[in-house]
């Protein structure tokens, strides 16, 4: 017969070691960021690394390296030199999104791939695209400049970059078209007919957003600035790795997402989650045709108008 010693040391070998959720997949995107993403985007390891996990009924807060008042510091759960500290969970489980949500720091706030609906690799490349728009929210005076596009409507959440009443019916045909010319231009990628496409899609872009009222266009230029370029440096960042083999298959899934998103441009169907492929392609053309722009992306911030005016003159 056991020991009752024996019996109790027996049943804490059986007992669950609590973690943190698909924190592997939290520090892969973490250590590409840093190792690869400053090739794309100069300074993406300084930007803020916080992660909200939205897990069951618990909200897991990481990298965020400062107590915060309304967590429990959780010592035990490090992950990888990042802290971790833990709450109830207020946030709905499917939660994907980066805004200022802890002690005014730009956080990304994600639900688990299974809350989510994205497999790990999709879920882990999402992480990336968040980040950047941790950069991107951490840029000296991005809050104040959205605010300044005055579409607001008095909306001081920034709810308003959601649902902002874009007159997406009447530009649906448009749109259609410049994304039929942006498919054309980026299949020209590698060839003598590249440039010459590049520069009909940035006409037909001026004409598009001449065809929009003046806050419809300051509205499309701020969404493809923000989520269109967020979107493209999943494929920009996974190609820089693409000599990886854990990488290479990820570039490849980028690459037919860029031409299956813009063969699916549909406005009145998607409304604003259209302007993601929309912008990743305008990156992508703005990329192949002068590197440089990259350069100019802070310098006009929420405004790939005056990016694509200074690169895109034959």
């Amino acid at each position: 017969m056991l020991a009752l010693s024996s019996l109790a040391l027996m049943a804490a070998s059986f007992q669950t070691v609590e973690t943190v959720p698909h924190s592997d997949l939290i520090i892969e995107a973490r250590d590409i960021s840093r190792a690869i993403g400053n090739s794309v985007w100069p300074g993406l390891s300084e930007a803020p690394e916080t992660v909200l996990l939205i897990a069951g009924e618990t909200e897991y807060l990481i990298c965020h390296h400062r107590p915060v008042e309304g967590f429990v510091p959780r010592p035990e759960l490090q992950i990888d030199g990042c802290s971790v500290e833990t709450r109830e969970r207020v946030f709905a489980p499917h939660f994907l999104a980066s805004f200022p949500a802890v002690d005014g720091t730009p956080t990304i706030v994600v639900g688990t791939p299974e809350a989510t609906n994205r497999d790990p690799d999709d879920w882990m490349v999402t992480l990336l695209h968040e980040h950047v728009h941790q950069m991107q929210d951490a840029m000296p005076g991005a809050w104040q400049n959205a605010n300044a596009l005055d579409l607001h409507g008095g909306d001081t959440s920034g709810m308003w970059m959601l649902n902002y009443p874009f007159d997406y019916d009447g530009a649906a045909a448009a749109a259609r078209a410049l994304a039929d010319q942006a498919l054309v231009t980026l299949e020209a990628r590698g060839t003598a007919a590249f440039e010459m496409e590049a520069f009909e899609y940035a006409a037909m872009r001026t004409d598009f957003l001449a065809s929009l009222t003046p806050a419809d266009a300051s509205y499309y230029d701020f969404q493809v600035w923000k989520e269109g370029v967020a979107r493209w440096s999943e494929l920009a960042i996974t190609r820089s790795g693409r000599n990886d083999t854990r990488l290479a298959p990820l570039h490849a899934r980028q690459e037919t997402r860029l031409l299956d998103g813009l063969r699916a441009v549909d406005l009145i169907r998607q409304q604003r989650v259209a302007f993601y492929a929309m912008g990743s392609a305008e990156a992508e053309i703005l990329e192949t045709l002068a590197p440089e722009w990259r350069q100019l992306y802070q310098q006009h911030m929420f405004d790939m108008s005056a990016i694509f005016e200074t690169i895109s003159t034959p």
